[in-house]
């Protein structure tokens, strides 16, 4: 079993990736960013173990575009819902990350940034 993996967003701008043994050495030079903005109250992202179509890793909050077929594209964001990951939409659509295949998702970016590039 593969160790957790999580994405800390910092004022929006700092993206740090970690893991929870990464946090325990005193090598890991970036927990003095981390571990203070835990202490506030900060909440990182879980990485769902899985790439998009284009290789790169998926962490909740990720949004994430998918084309449903005939043209159509949707936007949705990972979140977690007992007992599985999920897309929730966030364009008012009604389709979900596990009608389709991950592989086939492009992430376009995350709730912790702006408004994402129109596709």
């Amino acid at each position: 079993m593969n160790e957790q993996k999580f994405r800390a967003v910092i004022n929006e701008k700092i993206t740090i990736h970690f893991t929870l043994l990464s946090l325990i050495n005193p090598l890991f030079s970036i927990r003095n960013f981390v571990i203070p903005w835990l202490e506030a109250g900060g909440i990182p992202d879980r990485c769902i173990e899985k790439k998009d179509k284009n290789g790169k890793e998926i962490y909740e909050g990720d949004k994430f575009l998918i084309n449903i077929g005939k043209g159509v594209q949707a936007i949705d964001t990972i979140v977690f819902e007992y007992p599985s990951w999920k897309g929730q939409p966030v364009d008012g659509s009604r389709y979900t990350l596990f009608k389709y295949m991950i592989s086939d998702t492009e992430i376009i970016g995350n709730i912790h940034e702006g408004e994402s590039n129109e596709h």
